[in-house]
């Protein structure tokens, strides 16, 4: 999937599509792409996650599913909302860039390594 443009490029396929399904966000690196469909500025839709779903509110900055139904009964209402789909989109983009910036993502880490040495 990712090719021979590597994570540039994944960003940019992420970009260009209407959602991006984050199935098992809290296993294997999923809040990982959660964030990175933040970054690209695309909808993410998220199985649940007590974690995401504490900073980013289910269909203000994101949309959440519980199972395979709900989610099929969920895009098929997101792609007759092209509008509501952007604006959801920009929110978690804003609301991602604000809490979790790289430079306060790097001041938590420089934080915890001095407490820890």
């Amino acid at each position: 999937l990712i090719g021979s443009d590597g994570f540039a490029g994944l960003l940019r396929l992420m970009a260009d599509s209407k959602v991006v399904i984050c199935p098992r966000a809290h296993r294997t690196g999923g809040r990982q792409r959660v964030m990175a469909a933040f970054a690209a500025g695309a909808l993410a839709v998220v199985s649940t996650d007590e974690v995401l779903e504490s900073e980013f509110e289910d269909g203000e900055h994101a949309i959440y599913y519980r199972d395979f139904h709900e989610l099929a009964l969920t895009l098929e209402q997101l792609l007759d909302q092209p509008e509501g789909r952007r604006e959801i989109a920009s929110r978690g983009r804003t609301r991602a860039l604000e809490r979790f910036s790289p430079l306060r993502l790097a001041s938590a880490i420089l934080s915890q390594a001095k407490r820890r040495s």
